[in-house]
């Protein structure tokens, strides 16, 4: 099988570069950033976009993140990149194009896990930043839809950690691998929350199923069970001697979060089953980066 695979070099690409090049597919990444591909894609080749398409593909994955900024800069770069990929599309329709996109279509609020009755609702006259995110995915979504005769599909990601983050970026797993590496007392809220790792295993099974089904469909996906903050704290603190203390729980900008994961099994409509839970995923990968010391590499 040959994939094609926009946005090699993020953590979502380096994963599946290196899921699908050990299951012996042919994937090939089309990068912007050379200089990031010979670091970051040992799995496989890599070209830059102008010799897009090189060959026939089977599979095209858009994981293209919107990288920095905001407004006006995430609209410019998804929907650049979404359009070539619809263009693609009518030209190769036997060709399953994968987007990648994100929980964020359901908005801000997860202070219950999103389901099949869940909707994106926003106010026109008070757009705010932190839901442009979740609007251009949204919009993306839609257009996809739209486009119902091409086989384009959406997999909405809602938490992912794996060996190829990068552990400068300022979330809560990055944080706990720093702690656990230096041997730091992390510093966390009181409050508890909610979330769902998936496996880069189990991702590349859901697009493969898309793939040989040929459906034009938005799908969330889901490990075989989400797991609570607390509940890693417990895990590493065992596991790996994690030291924690809680502080004050503070409001975040971009809504309540505490319940960031889906109960919509959509998905299992086409075959797919988990086979990893969310602790799976964060013992496996974090023992890896431990034990290879990937932790603090240039």
């Amino acid at each position: 099988m040959n994939i094609a695979l926009w946005g090699g070099t993020g953590h979502i690409g380096r994963a599946l570069q290196h899921t699908f090049s050990n299951r012996g597919f042919n994937c090939h990444s089309y990068v912007r950033d050379f200089e990031k591909a010979e670091k970051y894609l040992p799995y496989g080749g890599f070209s830059g976009f102008k010799q897009f398409p090189s060959r026939q593909y089977d599979i095209l994955i858009n994981a293209i993140a919107a990288g920095p900024g905001h407004g006006r800069q995430l609209f410019k770069t998804l929907e650049k990149w979404d359009w070539r990929m619809i263009e693609f599309a009518k030209e190769h329709p036997k060709c399953s194009c994968v987007s990648i996109s994100s929980g964020a279509v359901y908005g801000n609020d997860f202070s219950r896990p999103a389901d099949e009755s869940s909707a994106f609702t926003l106010n026109p006259n008070q757009v705010e930043q932190s839901q442009l995110y979740g609007l251009i995915k949204f919009m993306c979504e839609q257009r996809h839809r739209a486009f119902y005769d091409l086989p384009l599909v959406d997999l909405r990601l809602f938490a992912f950690f794996t060996r190829h983050m990068d552990f400068e970026q300022p979330f809560f797993m990055s944080d706990v691998i720093k702690a656990v590496q230096n041997n730091e007392v992390l510093a966390t809220q009181e409050l508890d929350f909610h979330r769902d790792f998936s496996h880069p295993e189990d991702l590349a099974d859901l697009i493969y199923l898309c793939a040989e089904k040929k459906v034009n469909a938005g799908y969330d996906l889901y490990s075989k069970s989400p797991i609570k903050k607390s509940e890693i704290l417990n895990a590493f603190g065992e596991r790996y001697g994690l030291r924690h203390s809680c502080g004050e729980v503070w409001q975040s900008l971009t809504g309540s979060k505490g319940y960031y994961f889906s109960n919509n099994r959509k998905a299992a409509e086409i075959g797919y089953e988990p086979k990893f839970t969310s602790l799976d995923v964060l013992l496996d990968e974090a023992d890896f980066i431990f034990k290879a010391g990937l932790y603090g590499q240039a």
